[in-house]
């Protein structure tokens, strides 16, 4: 069939290629500012989460000329209020995805923005303040419910995880940041000026409140001195009328 064995090779060689150049569908996504996080398997299955913590959707997918079609039971499809959606790739390698009311535009996760985020809690100082503001409340909660046995805080401890609610933070960081924002305020926070930042700040938050509180204390005694000739003057004339 092929004149030269190296012809077979080559354009086996093309094929690959050609078919590792599509874009492929398959890992994690995230919607943009959003909690809600779309995995597709290789083995045409897959799960929808949602914003709601815990809850999880399975699904079935299958590749289309126009990019892939994702179809959910009939129970699941009555939640959503449609049986398919309908993704491909953008131009920006996000996932778009459309239903018969709107399209989402989804990125992938390929854990860079965890990453990105868990170096911003160290750098930035918040993952200590975490952990020195639970152990803040928990301490406050010991002292104002005595009755509670030290066995019982301890479960509950166990039961609610801190870990659970750091990653709710993260979360949160994840909503309002994207990558490159992520890694322009780790530059930040890595270079002398913002390490000096971080160590100036609760003195300038200390300035701000002393001269805040300066400031309506002048109000305050100037207000007092304008009210106590008006109360003078409202003091005689209502002597002068009672006589």
């Amino acid at each position: 069939m092929f004149k030269h064995p190296g012809s077979f090779v080559i354009i086996c060689m093309l094929a690959v290629a050609a078919r590792a150049a599509e874009p492929s569908f398959l890992g994690s996504w995230k919607l943009t500012n959003s909690l809600a996080e779309l995995t597709l398997k290789g083995d045409g299955t897959g799960i929808l989460k949602s914003e709601d913590p815990g809850k999880a959707t399975p699904f079935t997918w299958v590749k289309t000329s126009q990019g892939a079609t994702i179809s959910f039971n009939p129970a699941a499809a009555s939640a959503f209020g449609t049986t398919n959606l309908f993704i491909h790739i953008g131009p920006r390698n996000e996932l778009v995805v459309k239903d018969s009311r709107e399209q989402t535009t989804w990125r992938r996760d390929d854990g860079q923005t965890r990453r990105a985020i868990e170096q911003l809690l160290q750098l930035s100082g918040v993952d200590s303040y975490f952990a020195q503001q639970n152990a803040m409340q928990m301490a406050s909660l010991r002292a104002s419910k005595t009755d509670v046995p030290e066995e019982t805080w301890k479960k509950l401890e166990q039961q609610m995880d801190i870990r659970e609610a750091r990653e709710e933070l993260i979360a949160i960081y994840e909503i309002h940041y994207n990558l490159d924002e992520l890694k322009a305020l780790n530059n930040f926070y890595a270079s002398p000026v913002g390490k000096k930042e971080l160590t100036t700040h609760p003195s300038m938050i200390q300035h701000m409140h002393r001269i805040l509180q300066q400031r309506a204390d002048q109000i305050a005694s100037t207000a007092a001195r304008e009210i106590s000739p008006q109360k003078k003057k409202t003091a005689s004339r209502e002597s002068h009328t009672g006589s």
